[in-house]
């Protein structure tokens, strides 16, 4: 009895933890059996293995052996990468910047924050009260308001 516990154990303790696959957070590097934690099911707001050449305006999510955790929605058609969203840690979702398209039917704004996805335009716009920041991607306080 003694030796089947041990075996058990052994198997708990060593064999287990193999064959479940490990996950990498946002910005960490992955491959496509080392996948990234996607933090949600919304194509665009998720978070997927991405390789990216130095320099390279080419992405690619699919069969990745070496890449890093980043936005889905910045690997674009024909693999195309665009520098259209940011990774939010404090919501643990991706979203779009300022200008960029984005869906306005997910429970969560799909926009960075102080920005919101209207449903005539579908292209993040700044709220009320706030403009386009100086790099062109986020909303800051409009000087009008202060």
């Amino acid at each position: 009895m003694e030796g089947s516990l041990f075996i058990l154990q052994l198997f708990v303790a060593v064999l287990i933890p193999n064959l479940v696959s490990s996950t990498a957070d946002y910005g960490e590097a992955c491959s496509s059996t080392n996948a990234c934690i996607p933090y949600g099911n919304n194509p665009d707001q998720k978070v997927v293995c991405m390789y990216r050449g130095p320099a390279s305006v080419f992405c690619n999510t699919v069969n990745v052996e070496v890449g890093r955790c980043q936005c889905a929605r910045n690997c674009g058609m024909a693999n195309f990468y665009n520098d259209v969203g940011e990774f939010l840690p404090e919501e643990g979702r991706c979203v779009g910047f300022v200008g960029t398209s984005c869906y306005d039917g997910w429970a969560q704004n799909d926009c960075v924050p102080n920005s919101y996805c209207p449903q005539n335009r579908r292209i993040c716009e700044c709220n009320l009260g706030f403009e386009v920041s100086s790099d062109g991607k986020h909303c800051v306080r409009s000087s009008a308001t202060i």
